[in-house]
């Protein structure tokens, strides 16, 4: 088996054969810059599996899946089988935690149809949100220039809080496109206003939004009076549903195998035809990759 690793081993070098793959990992893969290697590999008769972090905790998960990442995953649109039985309750004081993220992810790129980037999500949340609103920065992307300087403008806060459980506690909800720490506070039974595509947005989980005025007043309105439309079984179906499809490293040692073994059966039913050696069209390639046999 010949595989690359290293810093740049998002592009599949066009001077090495690498053989036929049976199967092939790749980082997202769904970035328009992967999209060449991830066209080649399937020409070459690869079956492709996407790899991205997990949601929560981010840092020490991944995900895994043949069709996509994150919404775009095999499994996650399909309707959650939970009816809403246990209204959520509402705390008592707090105000609306809005999440900033990055606007070149492709969370936002591909993923976000209602609002072009975080300014336009800010300037609607701030407009429109009968609750006040406290914005808090991505903790490693700085936020457009004058956005800090519209929020207090409008009366609204920004936050500042040392910790993301810190911001957390002192929010009665918590709003964003699509951000992976909404499965947190799904998880402490916050409501969550989602505005983007994502592998939670399904009614009666999460608040399921769009760019529409009236639909964030009418929310946030039922929020401030100690209501909520959403409950509690379709919150924990969905936190079991990301649970089951994200990975530690230990999970992947036990359970990667099996998975390796049902891709691999997949591939070997779509390669039938005979392999013609081809040609490599000309790919973006930078040194820096290391090649291993083993």
């Amino acid at each position: 088996m010949n595989y690359w690793f290293g810093p740049l081993s998002g592009w599949l070098p066009n001077r090495w054969w690498a053989g036929r793959p049976d199967l092939a990992f790749v980082w997202n893969g769904i970035k328009q810059r992967y999209l060449p290697s991830v066209r080649l590999l399937r020409e070459l008769g690869a079956h492709v599996v996407y790899v991205e972090h997990g949601w929560y905790p981010q840092q020490a998960t991944v995900q895994l899946d043949d069709v996509g990442v994150n919404i775009g995953a095999s499994w996650a649109n399909k309707p959650l089988a939970a009816n809403g039985q246990t209204p959520l309750q509402v705390r008592d004081k707090g105000d609306l935690l809005l999440l900033l993220q990055y606007d070149r992810d492709t969370q936002l790129t591909d993923y976000s149809p209602w609002f072009r980037d975080m300014a336009a999500l800010v300037d609607h949340v701030t407009k429109h949100s009968a609750l006040r609103v406290r914005v808090r920065p991505h903790p490693r992307h700085p936020p457009a220039a004058g956005l800090k300087e519209l929020v207090l403008s409008r009366g609204h806060l920004w936050d500042d809080s040392s910790t993301l459980q810190q911001a957390l506690s002192a929010s009665r909800a918590l709003a964003c496109i699509n951000s992976s720490t909404a499965i947190e506070a799904l998880n402490q039974r916050l409501p969550v206003l989602c505005f983007g595509e994502s592998v939670y947005r399904h009614p009666g989980a999460v608040y399921c939004l769009d760019n529409q005025a009236a639909q964030l007043q009418a929310v946030t309105t039922e929020l401030s009076r100690g209501q909520c439309s959403l409950f509690v079984e379709p919150i924990t179906a969905v936190l079991q549903r990301v649970a089951a499809n994200q990975f530690t490293v230990e999970q992947l040692h036990q359970r990667l195998p099996s998975m390796i073994d049902t891709w691999l059966g997949i591939a070997r039913q779509q390669n039938v035809a005979p392999y013609q050696v081809r040609s490599f069209p000309a790919l973006p390639f930078a040194g820096g990759l290391t090649r291993a046999t083993v």
